[in-house]
């Protein structure tokens, strides 16, 4: 007598009114439950590709022309600028070619402006900083603010020196066309903070403020940290007084050494080449004293 089966038989499927029969002879397919979808066509996956290695190109050519420059100067290698010349317009035109320098190991000093609106009588004035991170937010507030403040900075000029008044070569016209450039990009600033805060314009002053980071020293020795006040100072507006012309050629050196033997190894420097009073550059502590540990 043959055993039952281990499984009870499944009841046949029944197949639904819309779903055709199978021809005769033919094996029964199970349609996909989750089909794959289609992919494009060959000519969209290489326009797509095309695309995206542009815009690679695009933002990887500003840079490579930028690190290829020869120092002290605006113009890059030939590969670089080769490199960077067809995608060029595009960078300019999408804002892809941006200051790299600002994220460089050594970003240099920061630049930021000290609004000051004079108060009415005795009212001492009102004072505002931009940027400021505590009052502009989000974060891309903060930095727009930044960027202008960089820009004022990078197109001051400072007004013509008064023993060059009378000049008027190219040169002294180019100087005088960029310091009414600058002076008309400040006076805006000022428009447009005295309408803000419903002043008259006249009482608004711009002062440009530098911002640099500690020195090594300062920060292991001295524990200055970055929002320090020893690291900001107002940047002055004009040029100050030339310089008077330097001396002539003095007598001619004897023989033999021009300067004398230095001091031994370890011993203390000498008290002419020290000066007394606080060292610049070290926060102010006198040169005679230990650095705090």
């Amino acid at each position: 007598m043959p055993s039952p089966p281990s499984h009870p038989a499944q009841p046949p499927r029944r197949r639904s009114a819309a779903q055709p029969a199978a021809p005769s002879g033919s094996p029964a397919v199970d349609s996909d439950p989750n089909p794959q979808p289609a992919l494009p066509a060959v000519r969209w996956r290489w326009l797509l590709s095309g695309l995206i290695l542009w815009q690679l190109w695009a933002v990887l050519g500003e840079p490579v022309e930028f690190m290829t420059r020869v120092p002290m100067s605006t113009s890059g290698s030939p590969f670089g600028e080769a490199f960077n010349r067809p995608v060029s317009p595009y960078s300019e035109l999408t804002y892809l070619n941006h200051g790299y320098a600002f994220f460089a190991p050594d970003p240099g000093p920061s630049h930021l402006i000290e609004v000051r609106i004079a108060g009415e009588g005795d009212a001492p004035p009102q004072l505002e900083t931009f940027p400021d991170l505590q009052r502009q937010w989000p974060r891309l507030l903060y930095h727009r603010h930044f960027m202008l403040t960089e820009f004022l900075h990078n197109v001051h000029t400072a007004p013509l020196p008064a023993e060059l008044a009378e000049v008027d070569d190219a040169e002294a016209r180019a100087w005088r066309a960029s310091r009414r450039q600058y002076e008309a990009i400040r006076d805006s600033f000022r428009r447009h903070i005295a309408a803000r805060r419903n002043v008259d314009v006249q009482r608004v002053t711009i002062a440009r403020i530098e911002h640099r980071a500690p020195f090594v020293p300062e920060y292991l020795l001295d524990r200055v940290r970055l929002h320090d006040p020893r690291l900001y100072r107002e940047l002055p507006d004009d040029l100050g007084p030339m310089p008077s012309p330097a001396p002539g050629p003095g007598p001619a050196p004897g023989p033999g050494p021009a300067f004398g033997p230095g001091p031994a190894f370890g011993a203390p420097p000498s008290p002419e080449v020290v000066p007394a009073g606080p060292m610049p550059g070290l926060g102010g502590r006198p040169a005679d004293r230990e650095p705090a540990r």
